[in-house]
């Protein structure tokens, strides 16, 4: 699948910047069931093309998908506010409008657009019919008297998260981005190539992320793309650059702010079902992230279900191995949940 299969759009919002996604329409002979919102995360071979599988088994069974990509994946910003989850999810709501899409829709999302999607469901509660996260943990929202987060801070509390301390750094994000084709090497082509394999080392931690890819850059630099799909993504991280995806591991402190002015609660809406299925070998986002006591105290009505995709890891959307099993498994429990 190339991303010309799709149909793209754009739309001009409220705050004047422009988004494009894409806008899938039910194939041809399916009885229309609903609309699925799905949201990309950080890089994840992801823009919106990232869905594609998703994308074509949801509108065989009937869906109009709707797949924004998300603020800086075609030009950076220098101001950090449109990149908060709150600017993510009035964006979304206005693309949906602009479609005169109306009512509840499902919720998919994989990685940052996981976060996002659980802040949709509690700032836009009433618009949403179910929710998936792929890998992406549901956390509380800020609350009013918390110490302001901090890049430290996170870490402290989630040592798998180190590897944001350099996203996050300007050398981190000069280095990045002058070597753009490298790192989407590094991270996506063990999907599609033997030609390099992931170091076994724990990239997660503080400072090992920076340390891997400058020690495998040279390396990188002299290997043949030799798939199609993964020249897609090269190209356009290249054209657009990491500046702007990178931006999104920034945000902590406008996400504490908002979140906070508009007194999310602690935990999360009772009446909608949600479902986490979380890859075993993620090592930004464990399983172990979540235990059924948090779940518990988040979801006081009990309506979450978490699944653990053995053999796993963090890119299943993509993965050969398991897109499959991902594929069916979403679409089957979002067609009990759309039809209930």
């Amino acid at each position: 699948m190339k991303i010309a299969d799709f149909t793209k759009k754009f739309v001009t919002i409220s705050t004047g910047l422009t988004y494009s996604y894409i806008d899938q329409a039910p194939r041809e002979n399916a009885a229309f069931r609903g609309t699925a919102l799905c949201f990309h995360g950080f890089v994840s071979i992801e823009f919106s093309y990232g869905w594609r599988y998703q994308i074509n088994d949801l509108s065989q069974r009937g869906y109009r998908v709707i797949v924004p990509d998300m603020l800086g994946y075609d030009k950076p910003m220098d101001n950090l506010k449109p990149y908060s989850f709150l600017a993510a999810v009035n964006a979304a709501v206005e693309v949906l409008e602009h479609e005169k899409i109306e009512g509840k829709v499902a919720i998919l999302g994989h990685d940052w657009g996981g976060f996002v999607a659980w802040r949709f469901l509690q700032y836009q509660t009433d618009r949403v019919k179910c929710l998936v996260s792929l890998c992406t943990p549901p956390f509380p929202a800020a609350q009013a008297g918390e110490p302001r987060p901090t890049m430290d801070s996170i870490i402290q509390k989630i040592p798998s998260f180190g590897y944001q301390k350099w996203f996050s750094s300007e050398d981190g994000t000069d280095f990045i981005n002058s070597h753009a084709r490298e790192f989407i090497y590094m991270l996506y082509s063990h999907i599609w190539s033997d030609d390099w394999k992931p170091q076994k080392e724990n990239w997660t931690l503080e400072g090992k992320m920076a340390e891997i890819f400058k020690k495998s850059q040279p390396e990188l630099e002299k290997l043949p793309i030799t798939s199609n799909e993964l020249e897609e993504y090269i190209e356009t991280f290249k054209k657009g650059g990491m500046r702007g995806p990178l931006s999104w591991y920034k945000t902590s402190e406008v996400n504490y702010e908002e979140e906070i002015a508009h007194k999310l609660g602690p935990t999360f809406p009772t009446n909608v079902p949600c479902f986490l299925l979380v890859a075993e070998h993620s090592g930004a986002l464990p399983p172990s992230l979540t235990n059924p006591n948090l779940l518990k105290q988040l979801f006081p009505g009990e309506n979450i279900k978490k699944e653990v995709l053995e053999g796993a890891d963090h890119w299943l959307l993509q993965d050969s191995r398991v897109r499959d099993k991902v594929v069916k498994t979403v679409g089957d429990w979002v067609d009990e949940h759309v039809d209930n």
